[in-house]
């Protein structure tokens, strides 16, 4: 082969391995930020302090799922549903262990 076919074997090779890593890292950010395939453009979330309403929404669904012994569900509706699933686990534990 010629120096001139390597150099454009070896060129080509590199742009299809630049284009799949960049294809790779697009994806890999797109599954992070969570946007569902929207292109980037996410739904408009609310900004404030909940309204009534929703705080009774989301309090009655933290209730019932809470109620019903699932924790994970329960947490959901926290703002930390991470530290929120350990304590109402925990909770829910003691609850039923006996004395």
């Amino acid at each position: 082969m010629s120096k001139g076919v390597k150099i454009a074997v070896i060129g080509g090779v590199f742009a299809v391995m630049v284009g799949g890593a960049g294809y790779g890292a697009y994806n890999i950010v797109s599954a992070l930020s969570g946007d569902g395939g929207t292109g980037g453009v996410a739904a408009e979330k609310p900004s404030g302090p909940p309204g009534r309403d929703e705080v009774k929404e989301t309090t009655a669904k933290f209730f019932a799922a809470w109620e019903k012994g699932e924790a994970a569900t329960a947490a959901s509706y926290t703002n930390n549903d991470t530290a929120a699933e350990q304590l109402l686990t925990a909770f829910g534990a003691t609850r039923t262990s006996p004395m």
